[in-house]
């Protein structure tokens, strides 16, 4: 993934989030509702006026992922009213955690959670501290 390519959304406001995923349990908000999985085979957008990005265990990108019988999710309307106008300020990779700083917001981390013995993939989580 080349985040230079990702420079191109920096103060640019989102218009909408959508999630993508194989079926219902590719979407798993936990008791406080604050964080949801797109699964191997899932990924959410960021809707922004001129072009989306895509946010899967593939990484970040400008094109959406080929993933396989990924069909429109809920996503709660608590979370998607937050994003809608909300200004992206930065991006960021370390290991890997994605962090993506909203302009008055704290900052989202979507977490790569490699497979282990309990999981037999890797799944793209994202997290939402201020819900």
């Amino acid at each position: 993934m080349c985040l230079s390519i990702l420079k191109q959304y920096y103060g640019k406001t989102v218009t909408d989030l959508k999630a993508y995923g194989t079926d219902e349990f590719d979407f798993t908000p936990n008791r406080l509702g604050v964080d949801f999985s797109v699964g191997q085979y899932g990924y959410a957008v960021f809707e922004f006026e001129e072009q989306n990005l895509y946010v899967s265990v593939d990484g970040l990108s400008s094109t959406a992922p080929q993933k396989c019988n990924a069909h429109l999710l809920p996503v709660p309307e608590e979370i998607r009213q937050t994003f809608i106008g909300a200004v992206l300020q930065s991006i960021t990779f370390a290991d890997e955690v994605y962090n993506l700083q909203f302009e008055g917001m704290d900052i989202l981390k979507g977490h790569i959670e490699p497979s282990n013995g309990y999981c037999d993939r890797d799944y793209f989580s994202l997290e939402f501290p201020w819900i």
